[in-house]
Parts: C-alpha cells; sequence; structure tokens
C-alpha cells in the first residue's frame, strides 16, 4: 500500500511517467535536427559536427577549432555552447563553458577542452524540471553504499541531458599501452 501511495505522489508531483534516460533512434548521418553552436568569440561558430564529450566527472566538452585560439579562449568571458531546433530556431539549452586545456593531435590539429560552469535547459517548464532534479537528487540519496562509487555534481547531472539533446552516434574506445590491454 505505502509503494502505491509513493507511486501516486510522484505521478501527482512529476505529471507523467518517467521520461526515458535515453531513446535508440534511426538518424541520417550527418543529423539534421539540432545546431549546436559556439558563442563568446566575435561570431557564433557552428560546432554541430565537431563537439564531444570529454568526461563526465567534471563534466567536460572537447571542441575542434582552428589552431592558434588558446589565448582568445582563455580570456573570453562568456563562452557557450547553444543547442537549437534546426526548423524553429528554438534554444533547447545553453552550456556555459571555462577553457581548460588543449589536446595536440599528430597533424597540427587542435582539439579545446571545456568545463561546464553553468547550464540551463529551455525544453521543460522550469517548475517541472526542478522537481525532476529533487526527485532525482532523492533517489541518489537512496541508493545503496555500493552504488555511490561514482559521485557526480549537480550541475554536472544538470548538464548531460542538455548535451544529449543533440542526437550522435556512440562509440567505443579502448586504450592500450606497449602491448598491453587495459583491465576492464
Amino acid at each position: 500500500m505505502f509503494k502505491r501511495a509513493r507511486k501516486l505522489v510522484r505521478r501527482l508531483i512529476l505529471r507523467r511517467h518517467e521520461l526515458p534516460q535515453q531513446c535508440i533512434l534511426g538518424m541520417s548521418d550527418p543529423q539534421d535536427e539540432v545546431a549546436v553552436e559556439l558563442h563568446g568569440l566575435s561570431t557564433p561558430r557552428d560546432l554541430t559536427n565537431r563537439h564531444t564529450l570529454a568526461c563526465a566527472a567534471p563534466f567536460a566538452v572537447c571542441v575542434h577549432l582552428e589552431s592558434g585560439l588558446e589565448q582568445r579562449l582563455r580570456e573570453a568571458r562568456r563562452l557557450s555552447l547553444h543547442f537549437r531546433d534546426r526548423d524553429s530556431q528554438r534554444l533547447l539549452g545553453e552550456l556555459w563553458l571555462q577553457f581548460s586545456g588543449i589536446v595536440h593531435f599528430d597533424d597540427d590539429q587542435e582539439a579545446y577542452c571545456f568545463t561546464v560552469s553553468r547550464c540551463r535547459n529551455y525544453c521543460v517548464p522550469q517548475a517541472q524540471l526542478w522537481l525532476r532534479y529533487l526527485h532525482g537528487g532523492y533517489v541518489r540519496w537512496r541508493r545503496p553504499p555500493y552504488m555511490r562509487y561514482m559521485r557526480l555534481a549537480s550541475n554536472d547531472i544538470r548538464a548531460m541531458p542538455i548535451f544529449f539533446i543533440c542526437p550522435r552516434p556512440v562509440g567505443l574506445v579502448s586504450v592500450g599501452a606497449k602491448g598491453r590491454l587495459p583491465r576492464l
């Protein structure tokens, strides 16, 4: 009876059924649903096919830009990624960025890494969004100790759904050292 009451209260507060954390969709390459733009330099730059997740904790993004931008990126005050619906140009979410480093490749290519300092989701009404954040915090708090191996900051948790608004292919990368495979 207690479980039924708890489910009813959760349904009343959160309104709908549980939203899925992921959806499997067939998509054409390159995807044309969501545009990703870097704002904060002189003009917005389209990064739709030139960005990736670098780390989940702390939440970090890696973008491919032309070489020689390090100083401008360090000095930029309001760098942000804007996620927009391509058809309506509606702003879906924003991630505010702080420059954190550069990854150099062999052929004079550079990828710039950023941590996410703030975020804003415009897909769900703010009141409903905060109720979901509270519910997610409660669920994480109730998790058994053996499942608490990776602690994510609340900002990192809020940034993930915004980042993954943009459909993207999933890949698996493995790193080895001198003939040895990493331990899983």
